[in-house]
């Protein structure tokens, strides 16, 4: 299956499922009046939206080149990703303030098995939900889709501190403030995560080099081709999850112009199709002379 056609797939999948757990937990939370119920339905409303944004993301970042894009449309995915960040990162400013809210105002709800029943749901399925979708997210380096899979790890921890708050104020109803407490420290890991996929996202906007490890390898890779003599200059730069190579080599100035060609094209073709482990999407060589 295409590698855009199967993230859609995955995206429209985990979609459907938030759409009726985000509901379950609405409806319940309302119910029996509880905040934290009804702040857990929209952290996994906010999941629809953000798999909507992905797949806006995706089916813009497939197309292919044009003349007013010669490289294609990778960095759309990028830009989108930092939208989810974004979206995530308030939804942990949400959940934050309307658990300190919840303490201030010794908010209490009326505690009921279905609400412990639907928050067990929502953290099995979102779990679930995250393995899946990361599985994807590294198949194909699809930033978006690591930052979707993470908004299911947060709906599930939120989940988590709903369940250890609802079951402690159940059994001990002095203890109420248990259920916001714990959703305080939840809120901030899904701000926490938010950021790293922000700035993550951002290294690929701005043309961040690869790291280290992966410049030495290439470095080791083109020194070791017959009739490179050295190498004067490597550049590296990240685009999603690939990344583009500047590279100039030295070679015998006394070689024709076939010859040192000939090398030249021996290294593209070497890093491009023999280690593609490296992720090298192009690779641009130019030839020095020296003596």
């Amino acid at each position: 299956m295409n590698k855009y056609k199967e993230i859609q797939r995955v995206s429209r999948i985990t979609l459907t499922f938030n759409v009726f757990l985000g509901a379950a937990k609405l409806a319940v939370g309302l119910i029996f009046r509880s905040m934290a119920v009804v702040s857990d339905s929209v952290h996994t409303f906010s999941d629809v939206f953000a798999t909507i944004i992905v797949m806006i993301g995706i089916k813009l970042s497939s197309a292919l080149p044009d003349k007013h894009h010669n490289y294609g449309h990778e960095k759309i995915e990028a830009v989108f990703a930092t939208l989810l960040a974004v979206i995530l990162f308030l939804t942990g400013a949400f959940l934050l303030y309307n658990s300190i809210s919840s303490i201030i105002n010794r908010s209490v709800a009326i505690y009921s098995p279905l609400l412990i029943a639907v928050t067990v749901l929502g953290i099995v399925s979102k779990e679930f939900m995250f393995h899946y979708t990361m599985h994807y997210a590294k198949k194909y380096r699809s930033q978006s889709l690591k930052a979707e899979a993470w908004h299911h790890r947060s709906d599930a921890l939120s989940s988590v501190a709903v369940l250890v708050g609802v079951g402690g104020a159940l059994l001990f109803p002095s203890l109420y403030f248990l259920e916001p407490l714990s959703a305080i420290a939840v809120s901030v890991l899904i701000c926490k995560v938010a950021v790293q996929i922000y700035l993550e996202a951002i290294d690929k906007l701005v043309d961040k080099a690869a790291d280290p490890e992966t410049v030495r390898k290439i470095s080791e890779i083109v020194l070791a081709i017959p009739g490179v003599r050295r190498i004067d200059g490597l550049k590296t730069r990240q685009s999603t999850y690939m990344i583009y190579v500047d590279l100039e080599i030295a070679a015998d100035g006394k070689l024709s112009l076939d010859d040192a060609h000939s090398i030249a094209q021996e290294v593209h073709d070497v890093l491009e199709h023999k280690y593609i482990e490296l992720d090298i999407k192009h690779i641009n060589v130019h030839v020095n002379p020296c003596d």
